[in-house]
């Protein structure tokens, strides 16, 4: 009995042994379901390419981050990956790719608000007049190489026309890529002014107050799957009214109406995060350096330098809870950057809860952590009666939370008479919410913040929180 019960030990080692050496070589990848969409920008996305041997442990492993990472290129609505056992190869050597394409020429309706985000504007009284409508017109994975094309037209207050196209991949390693584009806009209201914290408007019924035209060109360079590094060369040419020097002398640089400069900037970015529109799981790192100022022209220009750094951690904590944090600084040295490029938080990066409240300054740092619930794992809704594929079938997700920021801002640049409260001291917020995840990468949170000022509220978002 002792000697049986060796021998099946022995086995059982051997068998593990053997689970582990196990490799399974890629012979053959099909893709499948791409009617617009080159089969290199598919399999340029995959962990591994034809020849190549994986171990039979990990197989699975590669086949859903190759899957994540089509899902993540936002080309798809669905996408499968797995072995395919033909007659005869009982190692399942071939690997199915199967999409399904999203539309990709879309009429986008573009509604945006004079103040920093859209629950100012509704507090402050919802006032269509200080309000922009227009679109974008978009063309997504035009010619089947993943290239943007991008038109933007906006009227009312803040009128705008702009052109963007984005090359992904200049080479044949796919690793070069390039952009280009080029705005003009016009604004009969500006912010020349904070106090406590809030943006002070000068509006005129008759000539523009602020024209801005820009041109931009960047070089990406991206190696492997989750590493790309951007260099951008940048031109703004900014006008002002007389008006806007008198109420507001340093709200560009000089003593002209005329701020003509160039910029540039290099950011790197590792990102291997498993949904990039809402992640629940994977790392997101990202560094930025630049300068904004140099002359153009003999004309004076801002001299502001800046470095950012920022770190993103994402983690499935099993029994459908996540947790997940977010690091980020931004050093701004030198002298004080002109009025108009003084936001530090309160449009684009805010601590949750001050969503009411602008910070000027130069320098900040920020940290956030939620803690999240998967109320509603992906449901798929399927409308079998509609004939296009690309849209009856819509994923809903819920997930519900709760979170807590922390931020501080360096200000040198406000007076005492500006009271604003906010720089230069912590601001500290705790919170709940609820966030649906859905259609075409997107996102709706409704949130009840609390932060340190006694203040609470319920703020909606269209976007993840980070």
């Amino acid at each position: 009995m002792r000697l049986f019960l060796s021998v099946i030990a022995l086995l059982t080692v051997f068998a593990a042994a053997a689970q582990d050496t196990a490799r399974v070589v890629v012979s053959t990848i099909v893709v499948r379901g791409n009617t617009q969409t080159k089969v290199p920008i598919i399999l340029r996305e995959l962990t591994f390419t034809e020849g190549d041997t994986i171990a039979a442990t990990q197989v699975a492993a590669e086949m859903e981050r190759s899957r994540q990472n089509l899902i993540n290129t936002s080309l798809f609505n669905t996408v499968s990956v797995g072995q395919v056992c033909m007659p005869g190869d009982t190692m399942c050597r071939v690997v199915m790719v199967e999409v399904t394409e999203r539309w990709y020429t879309w009429p986008t309706p573009l509604f945006e608000v004079a103040e920093p985000n859209i629950n100012t504007w509704w507090r402050n009284g919802h006032n269509l007049a200080r309000a922009s409508i227009g679109g974008y017109l978009i063309r997504n994975n035009f010619r089947g190489r993943r290239e943007t094309l991008q038109l933007k037209v906006r009227v009312g207050y803040a009128p705008q026309l702009g052109l963007t196209y984005v090359v992904p991949y200049l080479n044949r390693k796919q690793t070069l890529g390039f952009s280009v584009s080029a705005a003009y806009s016009q604004v009969k209201e500006v912010a020349f002014a904070t106090r406590q914290n809030k943006w002070l408007f000068y509006r005129s019924n008759n000539t523009p107050l602020r024209t801005e035209t820009t041109a931009s060109a960047a070089l990406a360079w991206r190696k492997g799957l989750y590493l790309r590094q951007t260099f951008e060369l940048r031109f703004t040419d900014l006008r002002i009214a007389d008006t806007v020097r008198t109420l507001a002398p340093d709200y560009i640089a000089g003593n002209n109406l005329r701020m003509p400069y160039f910029s540039f900037s290099w950011r790197l970015v590792f990102d291997n995060r498993d949904y990039r529109p809402y992640p629940l799981r994977g790392t997101y790192i990202e560094l930025e350096a630049g300068r904004i100022g140099f002359a153009a022209r003999g004309k004076e220009s801002p001299e502001v330098n800046l470095l950012v750094a920022g770190l993103r951690r994402y983690i499935p904590l099993g029994k459908r809870w996540f947790a997940a944090g977010m690091l980020r600084a931004r050093w701004m040295p030198g002298p004080v950057q002109p009025y108009y490029m003084r936001r530090a938080m309160g449009t684009s990066v805010y601590v949750r809860g001050y969503e009411y409240y602008v910070i000027d300054g130069q320098s900040y740092a920020l940290a956030k952590a939620t803690l999240r619930f998967q109320l509603l794992p992906t449901y798929m809704l399927r409308f079998k009666w509609f004939p296009m594929e690309k849209f009856n079938t819509i994923p809903i997700a819920i997930y519900t939370g709760i979170f807590t920021e922390a931020a501080y801002v360096q200000d040198r640049s406000s007076q005492p008479g500006d009271d604003n409260f906010l720089g230069n001291t912590w601001q500290r917020s705790i919170g709940a919410g609820a966030d649906l995840v859905t259609y075409y990468d997107l996102v709706f949170r409704a949130e009840f913040a609390f932060n340190h000022l006694g203040e609470r509220g319920i703020f909606l978002h269209a976007i993840a929180a980070f």
